[in-house]
């Protein structure tokens, strides 16, 4: 499969999970030398990279992003958004503050919500959104209590994101296949895949 002539968003791309997906980078402060770098690599392999350095607990981020996108692509179409940048927090319910609540929703789901919001109006026929979630969402972890109800938001978003509206093709569900049959799926197992377009919630 070719993303060639693609223009991706990755949110977080700087480290992590990230980091392995990343084709365009939006950065907070603390991570601006580990994307400049991987940006760096990226262009030596001859790839088209960028680096944006924000803070996406500012409401104003989502917007900034979209335009530094358009811009240095030169470009009015956006193909690709990961929705990747979150935060981790350890800690039982009873210690859970104001203060840790809103830095863990504010980058974890509203960032989410209104990155996907922002790109929607840019967004080609066929382009794609991916909300990366937690087993905690669906887990029961005692230390764990903000940040799984986090991640069970950003997927909550994720299922109402709307349905494609069109039949399943036998070509849709032979790529399914194809990847599952690949190495490329070795992390996937034990799991239940749905491809319907969207129309049942999963």
């Amino acid at each position: 499969m070719s993303l060639e002539g693609k223009v991706a968003i990755v949110t977080g791309g700087a480290g992590g999970i990230g980091m392995g997906i990343v084709a365009f980078n939006f950065v907070s402060p603390s991570s601006r030398a580990a994307a400049e770098s991987l940006v760096e690599s990226l262009r030596n392999g001859g790839h088209e990279a960028f680096c944006i350095q924000a803070d996406l607990a500012n409401v104003q981020a989502p917007a900034t992003l979209i335009s530094e996108v358009l811009s240095s692509f030169k470009t009015t179409d956006i193909n690709i958004l990961v929705n990747n940048a979150g935060l981790g927090d350890n800690r039982p319910l009873g210690e859970v503050t104001h203060e840790s609540y809103n830095t863990l929703m504010d980058i974890n789901v509203r960032a989410g919500v209104f990155t996907t919001q922002a790109v929607l109006p840019y967004i080609t026929r066929g382009g794609r959104i991916t909300n990366l979630s937690s087993t905690s969402a669906r887990g029961g972890y005692p230390t764990q209590s903000i940040y799984a109800a986090s991640k069970a938001a950003i997927e909550g978003l994720a299922r109402n994101v709307p349905a494609s509206q069109r039949c399943g093709t036998t070509q849709d569900f032979a790529d399914i296949i194809t990847f599952l049959a690949e190495e490329r799926s070795r992390w996937v197992t034990g799991g239940v895949i749905c491809s319907d377009g969207g129309m049942v919630y999963t």
